[in-house]
């Protein structure tokens, strides 16, 4: 039994040594990790911790690093014995420190190497029983010699040189060489000559220094008799006892693949030929069942003519069933599916097994899958009589034939005379434990494993007894539907290994992924029914011709325009005649000119060719006017072409406009002027010229007339930049109508005029007309200053009159209040000295003092409405929060207020003025609003003081506040203090104002 791995509880430790091979510096945790206690080590021999059998090979590194100059350090493996004195293997890496003598410290880092010494052992106790078993298989060698010699591969290896070591059978046979002709010569130099192939050669080489050729490779090869083949190479090195010993390269033969493809690509007769040539038996019915077309491989196969199966239904005679007793319910089934299908409904057709009794009575079993395309529905035959069968069970083969198996990158399986697997590669199964399980077992076994009918191991068996008795090559192609739905196809072989006595030994399946192949055919196939229904529908005139001119296809749309028939213009001679010139020396400029764009275009298909603009009489005797462009594809030269007549038409209308433009504006009394999109000036008219002073010559592009119009470069650009950007976004329909431009610029007389920019866009070109406001502008600034004038006095008057209001509210209060204050007392003190004499009068006298108190609480209040003392002394929120108490005292009216503003400090204008507007306000919704609630709300907001006022009275139409003197003295106010007044107001629902005032 090979030792057991044991689990690493440590990896890395590090210590030093000095020159007497003495440990003198260790980490606890290295020491640790071996069992120790780090002071115990310290000044202790390192060969005390080294197996006995291993000192020599330290004391040899220690020397050779000690007599080297250059020499610093070397890595070696050995075991340490641990405290437990259990040994572990250990990689050291010995590292020189210098010293003054010649005998050095070291430090030694030490990597954990047990678990990989172990496994070291247990493959070479593998390796041994490999061997023992390899010694008791027979002929191991001839059969792996067999299934390399006869596998349908190009295998090649070479040394680490690249010099060829040996060659396969079946690459003599196609490259013509024989191994002793090429053995030992560079595969480069014999299959690519470098004389034949510099460029290719070299390219190789290249690759071959970047390291490993990239997988798949697909390159050339030249055989002896000088064929050229294209080859797909699967290269990878070559491993023996773990040594590299060079390379296999391992190819298969796409030559054939490609030239099928080129075929496809270059075959016209796009539906008859490609189906024809499609290498499984095709056949094609309508709705009706009645069958349109089968193709010839079909009647290699089957033997059965269009005129014997005219129908689906006649089909049935030549259907045998395996089980006799389902023929009804199959052919029900069938029959149900095709009605399905024949009503139009969608159906999912499955893939159905059937055996087809051809006509010369042989039986083969046939998957038949179904498309549905243009309502028509597509039969494909898939002979699967014929099973891939595997080869012959190698339980153990040398590394070399191992490699080359295993790497060949198609399926192969190898079975003996009785049909048993002796062989299966990764690629025809890759789960390794069901690759182990089939050796030695039968495809009955397999099925049964699988749960899979047992009638596809006796096909299989039948086709292998049919190989065994013919002694011959079987091939054939498989359709296969992997569990995922997608669709494989595979090139399959099976191949017998005779004996001495001609018997068969062995048999070799081999298969090829032909996948995509069939998909180019299939993918052609639909790129060219996609392009001829494009191309019929295109409401765009096409046709294609060959190198020659001679046509190939014309679109119903150039038919319907030109109004000839294919026939009339397939011709070669005819088309040049059918396009107009309007003399001799036009007609041979324009048909060389033609002749060379296609020639052009034939040679460099990536080119621009240019438009070609020609007139074409059509059959009616019409003159129509085309632009022509020109393409290649698929070896053919395809003309578009784009009838641009109403186009010129338009373009002659829009000269004749233009002129006639041109001769009004240029008479008109206002300045006009046009510029391009990529500003080049294109007009300017006589007033324009009169009225600003320059001229095109003065300012042949838009950058020029902002660089004389605008001698300050800040201003330029910003006017500029502005200018383009509102003709872009009015060109992209952003502008729903035409900006309010006003500019003032520097005239050539030096004069500045402020001007108005009207402009409008007509294809490329910016018209723009220039209304000379300068004296409007003066007017309007005149009439601002005025304003602003206006605004300053009322403000100052505002200011006077609030001052004259304190200073009477202070002089009634002050003065007329203590003057009414003293008449009180004088009363009161007369009052008790009469009241005793003549109570009458003492009577008479409480009536005056209830008189005097009366006119002191008017004198309060009337000096109270005109400046309350609040505003001054305490400040602007105890001011309104008394205003809305004494408002909800008099009248009776809910007046609510929300103070979030408390001890705002504020400047007296504001105070004044916001406190003025609330008295308005509530004095406006007493006589107006019929209101019962009032609100009222004082707040600050990122920097500004918001003061709202809001009732539920009756409302009214704001439109009409401009009329009402009071709305406006608020608004003026609110103007006053740098202010934003809003009201929102609605009939039935209420009034609101908000005043804005910011607080910076």
């Amino acid at each position: 039994m090979p030792p057991e791995i044991p689990i690493r509880k440590f990896d890395f430790i590090s210590f030093s040594i000095d020159c007497n091979l003495k440990i003198c510096d260790i980490a606890q945790e290295t020491a640790a990790a071996l069992g120790y206690a780090s002071v115990s080590i310290i000044n202790k021999s390192i060969n005390a911790f080294i197996n006995p059998n291993h000192q020599h090979l330290f004391l040899e590194a220690i020397e050779l690093l000690n007599s080297s100059s250059t020499t610093i350090e070397t890595t070696l493996e050995l075991q340490l014995v641990l405290a437990s004195k259990e040994m572990y293997w250990f990689s050291l890496e010995l590292c020189k420190q210098y010293t003054s003598t010649t005998n050095h410290h070291f430090k030694i880092s030490a990597t954990n190497i047990q678990a990989f010494k172990l496994r070291e052992a247990n493959l070479i106790l593998q390796i041994a029983e490999k061997n023992k078993a390899l010694e008791a298989l027979q002929s191991t060698y001839q059969i792996n010699e067999a299934i390399v010699n006869n596998a349908n591969a190009i295998i090649i290896t070479v040394d680490v040189d690249n010099k060829i070591s040996s060659i396969s059978k079946f690459t003599e046979a196609l490259i013509g060489f024989t191994i002793d002709e090429i053995k030992g010569k560079d595969a480069l130099d014999v299959l690519l000559p470098k004389q034949l192939y510099p460029e290719y050669h070299q390219y190789v080489i290249d690759l071959r220094k970047k390291g490993p050729l990239p997988n798949p490779f697909e390159g050339l090869l030249r055989t002896k008799n000088g064929e050229e083949r294209i080859i797909s190479w699967m290269s990878n090195p070559l491993i023996l006892n773990g040594e590299n010993i060079g390379r296999v390269s391992i190819g298969k033969d796409i030559t054939e693949v490609k030239t099928k493809e080129q075929a496809l690509i270059d075959r016209e007769n796009r539906f008859r030929r490609i189906a024809e040539n499609i290498p499984l038996p095709v056949a094609i019915c309508n709705k009706e069942g009645q069958t349109a077309f089968l193709n010839k491989q079909l009647f290699e196969v089957i033997g059965y003519t269009i005129d014997e199966i005219p129908t689906i239904f006649d089909a049935y005679k030549y259907v045998k069933y395996t089980n006799p007793g389902l023929v009804e319910k199959e052919q029900k089934e069938w029959e149900h599916l095709f009605t399905l299908f024949s009503k139009g409904q969608v159906v999912s057709f499955p893939v159905l097994e059937r055996i087809v009794i051809c006509k010369d009575g042989a039986q083969k079993h046939f998957e038949i899958s179904f498309s549905l395309e243009d309502n028509m529905l597509y039969l494909i035959f898939n002979d699967v009589t014929t099973k891939v069968l595997y080869s012959r069970k190698l339980k153990q083969q040398k590394d070399f034939y191992e490699t080359i198996l295993n790497n060949i990158p198609s399926d192969i399986a190898v079975f003996d005379s009785n049909h048993r697997y002796l062989f299966v590669n990764p690629v025809a199964v890759k789960d390794k434990a069901l690759r182990q399980w089939l050796i030695g077992k039968t495809d009955e076994d397999y099925c049964i494993l699988k749960n899979k009918p047992l009638s596809i191991s006796e096909d299989r068996r039948k086709l292998f007894n049919e190989v065994k008795e013919n002694k011959a090559l079987k091939n054939w192609e498989e359709k296969l539907i992997k569990p995922d739905g997608t669709v494989e196809y595979h090139l399959r072989k099976l191949y017998p290994v005779l004996n001495d006595e001609g018997g068969i030994e062995l048999a070799i399946g081999y298969a090829v992924n032909i996948t995509d192949l069939k998909q180019a055919q299939n993918s052609l196939i639909e790129s060219e029914q996609r392009f001829k229904r494009i191309a019929d529908n295109t409401p765009i005139p096409i046709c294609n011709f060959d190198k020659d001119m001679n046509i190939t296809y014309i679109n119903k749309k150039f038919l319907d325009t030109v109004g000839y028939s294919f026939e009339d213009v397939a011709k070669a001679d005819a088309w040049p005649h059918f396009i107009y010139y309007p003399d001799a020396a036009s007609t041979e400029k324009g048909r060389e000119e033609w002749l060379k764009a296609i020639e052009n275009k034939w040679h460099n298909p990536k080119s621009k060719t240019p438009v070609l603009e020609r007139t074409i009489i059509c059959k009616n005797g019409e003159h129509k006017v085309f632009e022509i462009s020109f393409t290649v594809n698929n070896k053919l030269v395809y003309a578009i072409l784009n009838e641009v007549t109403e186009r010129k038409k338009a373009q002659t209308l829009l000269f004749e406009s233009e002129q006639r433009f041109k001769a009004l504006a240029e008479n008109m009394p206002i300045a006009i002027g046009s510029h391009h999109i990529d500003g080049e000036v294109v007009f300017l008219n006589k007033f324009f010229v009169e009225t600003i002073g320059y001229t095109t010559e003065d300012i042949p592009t838009l950058k020029e007339w902002y660089l004389r119009t605008q001698p300050n470069a800040d201003t330029r650009e910003k006017l500029y930049s502005h200018w383009l950007e509102t003709v872009a976004a009015y060109r992209r329909g952003e502008l729903q109508h035409v900006p309010d431009i006003e500019t003032s610029i520097l005239c050539k007389n030096g004069i500045i005029k402020t001007f108005s920019f009207l402009f409008s866009i007509y294809k490329d070109v910016v018209y723009i007309m220039l209304v000379d406001i300068t004296e409007r502008k003066k007017a309007e600034k005149e009439l601002l200053e005025s304003h602003t004038q206006l605004r300053e006095l009322a403000s100052h008057l505002q200011k006077v009159r609030e001052e004259e209001r304190k200073y009477i509210a202070r002089e009634i209060h002050d003065e007329l209040g203590q003057l009414v204050t003293g008449l009180k007392m004088d009363i009161s003190i007369t009052k008790k000295k009469v009241e005793k004499i003549t109570p009458e009068l003492g009577e008479k006298l409480t009536t005056i003092m209830e008189v005097t108190d009366e006119i002191i609480h008017t004198v309060r209040r009337i000096a109270s409405e005109l400046r309350p003392s609040i505003l001054d002394d305490i400040g602007l929120d105890a001011a309104l929060e008394w205003q809305a108490k004494e408002f909800e005292k008099r009248t009776n009216i809910t007046c609510v207020f929300v103070n979030n503003a408390r001890d705002i400090v504020v400047s007296m204008d504001v105070k004044s003025n916001l406190f003025r507007i609330f008295q308005e306000s509530l004095t406006n919704i007493i006589r107006h609003a019929n209101a019962t609630i009032v609100k009222a709300s004082l707040v600050t907001q990122e920097n500004s003081l918001i003061f709202t006022i809001t009732d539920n009275g009756d409302g009214f139409k704001t439109e009409n506040t401009g009329r009402t003197f009071g709305l406006l003295g608020m608004k003026e106010r609110v103007i006053m203090i740098n202010g934003i007044f809003e009201i929102e107001s609605q009939s039935g629902r209420g009034t609101q104002i908000v005043i804005k005032i910011p607080l910076v």
